[in-house]
């Protein structure tokens, strides 16, 4: 996961291919002091359980 502090040109990609929303939602769980969160991906990745924090949201 990557956390920007402001705007960047490139971006470094890793990886390709193993979706797994898990670490983020996990990670978003003990960080709750944020505003959004932006997810690109393919779609083809197991569809995580439900948020504890019922503001989270994953289109």
């Amino acid at each position: 996961m990557i956390t920007f502090r402001r705007a960047q040109r490139e971006v470094p990609l890793t990886g390709r291919g193993g979706t797994n929303f898990s670490p983020v939602l996990a990670y978003l769980e003990e960080h709750r002091d944020y505003d959004g969160l932006i997810i690109y991906t393919d779609g083809y990745a197991p569809c995580p359980a439900p948020p504890q924090n019922r503001g989270t949201r994953i289109m």
